[in-house]
């Protein structure tokens, strides 16, 4: 019993002809139950069955001769065992009897009347239950997946490299603003009073020179100034310096 693989739906015969079938005998019936073919097998061969169709074809025959006995599932044709052996047609309303009594390969129901008495009594076919554990099993693993995706792309750090911006070519007046940022305003605390301008002005006229060799231009410095100068402190006037 260990080596056996779980029956899949695939592995059941294609019972699908046997919808032009109106009438059944109580050994076809509980047979289709379990997804065997009764043109190939009877209940005879059970030891040739997949445990789990031998199992539901016994349970349905058992469920099916059950609900005869206590007339909720209503019969074609009765036929019962007599003492000898032998089987005579019999009448359900008016005779008392037992499972053994029934002669499963006579005994018939309309294909309709059975799948009907099956939906009341929620006894379902071993086809049906194996479509809804592998449509269960397929929902299972989408979700599986879509939450192995999830929890992937959450374990995603964006990386931001920081590379400062490189002029391609000489440029005094954007490395002269780049400094005064990082040396004052990047530097400059919430709530305190910056450099007067004048102080930052004198400091940018001297990185200036300090890279063209030459007195920088007043227009230069003010251009530099008011490029760097957060707006916070743009509204400085040089007369309250």
């Amino acid at each position: 019993m260990a080596n056996i693989q779980p029956l899949r739906l695939v592995d059941l015969d294609d019972l699908s002809d046997w919808r032009f079938v109106p009438i059944l005998t109580i050994e076809q019936a509980a047979l289709l139950w379990a997804g065997i073919n009764p043109a190939f097998y009877n209940f005879r061969d059970s030891h040739l069955f997949h445990p789990t169709q031998a199992s539901r074809a016994f349970i349905a025959r058992q469920a099916f001769l059950g609900g005869i006995m206590v007339k909720t599932l209503t019969v074609h044709e009765l036929h019962f065992f007599n003492w000898r052996g032998e089987t005579y047609r019999a009448d359900a309303s008016v005779e008392n009897f037992t499972f053994e009594d029934v002669d499963i390969q006579r005994t018939t129901v309309m294909a309709q009347v059975l799948i009907a008495w099956a939906k009341r009594q929620d006894c379902t076919s071993l086809r049906e239950d194996l479509r809804k554990q592998e449509q269960a099993e397929k929902e299972r693993q989408s979700r599986k997946e879509f939450d192995d995706f999830v929890e992937a792309q959450s374990k995603q750090v964006l990386q931001i490299e920081y590379r400062p911006l490189e002029p391609k070519y000489t440029t005094p007046e954007f490395t002269v603003a780049c400094e005064i940022v990082a040396e004052i305003w990047n530097k400059q605390e919430a709530g305190v009073k910056p450099p007067k301008a004048l102080e930052i002005q004198e400091l940018i006229g001297q990185k200036l020179e300090k890279l063209t060799g030459g007195k920088p231009k007043p227009a230069a410095i003010a251009r530099i100034d008011s490029l760097t100068r957060p707006l916070l402190f743009k509204n400085q006037q040089k007369s309250a310096e």
